[in-house]
């Protein structure tokens, strides 16, 4: 528990942030988000390369935006989380792999309703 905290102040130092209540609460989410589209994509039959997510500059506390990408350029992820600092967030995750939107729900990975494909779109 020390080493974590002690890595959040190292990272907060690092990144000019002054609160790192909220650069863990980003990190949390940039991870859960990564996570939950790599385990929902393994369902789909798909592998990503590299998954990485990040937060847009636009983001606030209520409003957050995040989008990922893969190495390979095969997948591309846009999520808004709206109502962020309250209780009840409301998500939204559209998924595309090579172009066509294989996924868009509420939820993503473990605990969420059964995967359920998006309509074929490009």
């Amino acid at each position: 528990m020390r080493k974590a905290a002690a890595i959040l102040a190292l990272l907060a130092s690092a990144t000019g942030c002054a609160d790192p209540s909220r650069l863990a609460s980003e990190v949390s989410f940039r991870t859960a988000v990564t996570d939950g589209v790599v385990e929902e994509l393994r369902a789909l039959g798909h592998t990503p390369d590299g998954l990485t997510c990040r937060l847009d500059a636009a983001s606030t506390e209520a409003t957050v935006h995040v989008t990922c990408a893969d190495r390979r350029g095969r997948v591309e992820v846009r999520g808004t989380a709206t109502r962020a600092d309250t209780r009840d967030p409301r998500q939204e995750f559209v998924v595309r792999l090579d172009g066509k939107t294989v996924i868009s729900k509420n939820c993503l990975g473990h605990g969420c309703p059964t995967v359920i494909p998006a309509s074929p779109s490009r």
